[in-house]
C-alpha cells in the first residue's frame, strides 16, 4: 500500500511495477509538447466537420463516403521504436500513442476524428480469453497468422467463464 499526495491510502496494483510510474523531466517535456500538437490538431475546424460526417453516417444520412485508414501492423514501420525519444516504459507507450495521433492528423488525413483527449486505461482484464486460449500459428515478426479454433467440441463450453476485471 502507498499514499498519494493528499495522504489517501492507495492499493498498489500488481499490474504495474512502481518504477514504471516514474516519468523523467525529459519524458514529461516530450509528452507535453506532443500533447500540445495533438490538441492543436483536435482544435481544427475540420475535426468538427469529420465528427458531423460520422454522426450523419450513423444516422443513415451520409452525404459522402467516410474514409478510415488504419495502418495495423505497419505502425512499427511508420513509428519505429528506435525513433521514440522517451526512456520510461509508460512514457514510451504514451509517446507512441501521441505520435500516432499526430501522424493521423498530418499525414493520413482520413476522416478519423483527432480528439482532444488522452484515454488512460484503468481496467485490466485478468482472464482475457474467457477460459480458453487460442493457439496462434505463424505471425512471426508481425506477419500473417491463423489460429486453431478454441471450441473444438461441445465439452469445451464447460471451460468458459467470465473474465475478471480489476481497477
Amino acid at each position: 500500500m502507498t499514499h498519494n499526495q493528499s495522504g489517501d491510502l492507495i492499493r498498489s496494483a500488481n499490474l504495474l511495477p512502481q518504477e514504471d510510474l516514474i516519468f523523467s523531466e525529459g519524458d514529461r517535456l516530450v509528452l507535453k509538447q506532443l500533447a500540445g500538437e495533438v490538441a492543436q490538431l483536435a482544435a481544427r475546424p475540420q475535426e468538427q466537420a469529420k465528427r458531423r460526417s460520422w454522426s450523419d453516417l450513423n444516422r443513415l444520412k451520409p452525404a459522402r463516403p467516410v474514409i478510415f485508414c488504419f495502418p495495423e501492423n505497419a505502425w512499427s514501420e511508420i513509428l519505429p521504436a528506435d525513433k521514440l525519444v522517451c526512456s520510461g516504459k509508460i512514457a514510451r507507450q504514451w509517446e507512441f500513442q501521441l505520435r500516432q495521433e499526430i501522424y493521423w492528423g498530418k499525414t493520413l488525413q482520413d476522416d478519423r476524428v483527432i480528439e482532444p483527449i488522452f484515454p488512460l486505461e484503468h481496467v485490466k482484464t485478468r482472464f482475457a480469453h474467457w477460459g480458453l486460449e487460442e493457439e496462434i500459428l505463424g505471425g512471426d515478426e508481425g506477419g500473417a497468422y491463423s489460429w486453431e479454433p478454441m471450441l473444438k467440441s461441445e465439452a469445451d463450453l464447460n471451460r468458459l467463464h467470465y473474465p475478471t476485471q480489476e481497477v
